[in-house]
């Protein structure tokens, strides 16, 4: 950088964003802290964050989970899928100030972090006329290119609660080798476990607590969680179920937005998918392209 000892004009300087630089030192900072937290022996929990890891393992992985649920016999086992309830928007600032310093981030970064997440104020349109400025109380901003490494640092608490059974829990058949109870992209949570009450009632405990701690209240959609199981009766089903306050899922369910098969797809399963792409290859918009635009679209879309 050039350094000007006489300024004559104003348009020789050059503006210098310190917000910017002190976002990416936070960002870099976070990054690396969260390296450290998922450097452990047993599974990666958030896959998709990892160096060298994808989404599509997660969705992989909960594929061979579900593989044979509906034939409904062996080893009895149970999968929850948990809607959490307005994920960014529930977050408690300070405890997420809690977190960060018990994961040993300087007073400076969680100063700065504090300043950043604090600091928005917002309109309300009200008949066309714009009032405010009101500030926020809680909630991370979605689309902030900051909001998915702190948020990962509150779904850390839960990763660990869920990683220290008591005695009571057991775990799913083909987990228990790895020691893994669950499995999460962001708010996507997928839980596993053995079909009996003292492994369901342990991750109720969890889910409460964590809800308590995180929000001051529930934390899960219930209405919209789903229970599967298998190798149990439909009636035992159906009290488990009762007692976790979810509904019986039916599959296939959606991990990530790719439905989950219990046995081998075949061309009954690709229905849904075959028909949005002609729906979108043959929609009225698409009608007014010339040829070569109409052979762009059919690649964007295949």
């Amino acid at each position: 950088m050039e350094v000007i000892y006489h300024i004559s004009q104003v348009s020789t300087l050059e503006i210098i964003n310190c917000h910017d630089d002190q976002e990416n030192q936070i960002r870099r900072f976070l990054w690396n802290k969260f390296k450290q937290l998922d450097n452990r022996s047993q599974v990666d929990l958030h896959l998709v964050y990892l160096l060298g890891r994808r989404i599509v393992d997660n969705i992989l992985l909960c594929q061979e989970l579900v593989d044979g649920y509906h034939l409904n016999k062996g080893v009895p086992g149970c999968v929850l899928k948990v809607d959490l309830q307005k994920a960014y928007d529930s977050v408690h600032w300070n405890f997420l100030s809690g977190t960060l310093f018990a994961i040993g981030t300087p007073p400076r970064f969680v100063n700065w972090i504090w300043a950043y997440i604090t600091s928005p104020m917002f309109l309300v349109s009200l008949n066309g006329a714009l009032e405010g400025y009101f500030p926020g109380c809680h909630g991370l901003r979605q689309g902030d290119p900051l909001s998915p490494y702190l948020f990962v640092m509150v779904m850390e608490l839960l990763s660990r609660m869920l990683n220290r059974p008591l005695s009571v829990f057991r775990f799913h058949q083909k987990c228990e080798k790895v020691g893994l109870a669950h499995l999460c992209f962001a708010d996507d949570l997928m839980i596993f476990s053995h079909g009996d009450l003292g492994s369901l009632s342990f991750i109720k405990d969890v889910l409460v607590s964590f809800g308590v701690t995180l929000v001051g209240g529930p934390c899960c959609e219930y209405s919209e969680d789903s229970s599967f199981g298998a190798g149990l009766p439909n009636v035992e089903v159906e009290q488990l179920v009762a007692f976790l306050g979810f509904s019986v899922g039916l599959i296939p369910v959606h991990c990530l937005g790719v439905p989950l098969l219990s046995h081998r797809l075949s061309h009954r399963d690709c229905q849904p998918l075959l028909a949005r792409i002609v729906s979108r290859v043959w929609s009225s918009s698409a009608q007014v392209l010339s040829f070569v635009g109409r052979l762009q679209l059919i690649r964007s879309v295949l």
